[in-house]
């Protein structure tokens, strides 16, 4: 079988929950919550074991033939609707118009369908899940400091 003929459809992602009410940091509400997204593969356990943790961890198959969801509503305890967004690790080249992995605006069908685009747009970078590694700092690595400056 030829490389070009093989069927690539799915990946998996480390998908952030965010936002989720007090009390739904479990394994059981993780596994809901990326069957909702696409399909669960693993609960990261590392990450949801402190007390201050700010997300879920989820790592999920995910059809690339899909849009991808950016949020769903949850009920707390006392019955209230809580909006829970989705922040997708490493995402790659992304359509911001049909939500779709694999390609960009400009080459998106359905942008082109349009008859005008208003510049409008259904996902954001706020898909887009900060890295891991450097927490939120936007230090270069080129500039650093000497000593004694």
């Amino acid at each position: 079988m030829q490389i070009e003929n093989i069927p690539l459809f799915h990946v998996d992602f480390w998908v952030q929950v965010h936002n989720l009410p007090a009390g739904f940091m479990s394994e059981k509400v993780g596994k809901n919550m990326a069957n909702f997204i696409g399909n669960f593969v693993e609960y990261d356990k590392n990450n949801n074991s402190s007390l201050w943790r700010q997300y879920m961890r989820l790592r999920v198959k995910i059809d690339v033939r899909n849009p991808l969801k950016k949020s769903t509503r949850v009920k707390n305890k006392g019955g209230d609707w809580c909006n829970v967004t989705f922040k997708y690790e490493r995402l790659g080249l992304f359509c911001f118009v049909c939500g779709r992995l694999g390609h960009n605006e400009s080459k998106c069908e359905i942008r082109f369908a349009m008859d005008n685009d208003d510049g409008s747009r259904g996902w954001s970078v706020e898909l887009r899940a900060e890295s891991r590694r450097n927490s939120g700092a936007t230090v270069s690595r080129w500039l650093k400091e000497e000593q004694g400056s």
